[in-house]
């Protein structure tokens, strides 16, 4: 049957694509710190009162914790607009992300995308392989 084989071939082109996919958003990714933000207020007072040394080698860190309660370690994010993140003025180089968890923000982390693009090649290589099965299966068409 020549849809079982054209699904077939669709199954495994799917499962081929899968990690192309995910290295090319790989790609587009951006890397930043994750943070509960404080109030600008609070964040002009921190500045004013703990500004870390450039010469201490937790200075991220305490750059993060200017502006809020870091909720982890740096994540690769993606389909984030650019105007959520902060680069902060202590260090340019950094990037951090404000999120607020009650809110229930949590954007699309390209770990994620990796475990997908994992179990999306899996799974589509195993129905290629049942079609093309099925494929060989099923007696030919009769001519109409």
């Amino acid at each position: 049957m020549r849809l079982a084989r054209a699904g077939g071939a669709l199954a495994f082109a799917v499962a081929l694509l899968a990690f192309p996919a995910a290295w090319l958003l790989d790609r587009a990714a951006t890397e930043a710190v994750p943070i509960d933000p404080f109030p600008p207020e609070k964040v002009l007072v921190n500045r004013e009162l703990d500004a870390p040394s450039r010469d201490d080698p937790a200075f991220a860190q305490k750059v993060a914790a200017l502006y809020g309660n870091p909720l982890g370690e740096p994540m690769r994010v993606l389909f984030v607009p650019r105007e959520r993140f902060l680069r902060p003025v202590e260090d340019p180089s950094l990037t951090l992300l404000p999120l607020d968890k009650a809110k229930g923000e949590e954007p699309l982390q390209i770990r994620t995308v990796r475990f997908l693009a994992r179990w999306t090649a899996l799974g589509a290589g195993a129905v290629g392989v049942g079609l093309l099965l099925l494929d060989r299966r099923l007696p030919p068409r009769a001519a109409a």
